[in-house]
């Protein structure tokens, strides 16, 4: 036990024993620790965050639009090549206003017509 009485020896004693317990480690190490998990979530949350958005951007471009139109023309079912043009085609048109949200919506659609 601890006695508060004892003054900084005993406090030194208290910690060296339960140092040298199993499983059992000071509760200002807990927390420090628990603090360093939680900004190391934090950081790979937000890392996430700024890289799929990064991601969605890459494919609003003229580049992936042109790939994306070759990919169509090469489809061999008519009615989901139909489909993923006329959503491809929307996706080109949001892109070109700025909206990058609409565009990966109408773009998530085109791949998904033709099964990606």
């Amino acid at each position: 036990m601890y006695n508060s009485s004892a003054g900084h020896g005993a406090q030194r004693t208290v910690s060296a024993v339960a140092r040298s317990l199993p499983g059992h480690r000071p509760v200002d190490v807990l927390l420090e620790e628990e603090k360093m998990i939680k900004t190391l979530l934090f950081a790979g949350f937000a890392s996430a965050l700024a890289m799929g958005a990064a991601s969605a951007a890459d494919l609003c471009n003229d580049d992936h639009m042109k790939q994306m139109d070759q990919m169509i023309a090469d489809m061999t079912d008519e009615a989901k090549q139909k489909e993923a043009m006329a959503a491809l085609d929307q996706s080109k048109a949001a892109m070109k206003d700025g909206d990058t949200d609409e565009c990966m919506k109408y773009m998530g659609e085109a791949h998904a017509a033709m099964g990606l």
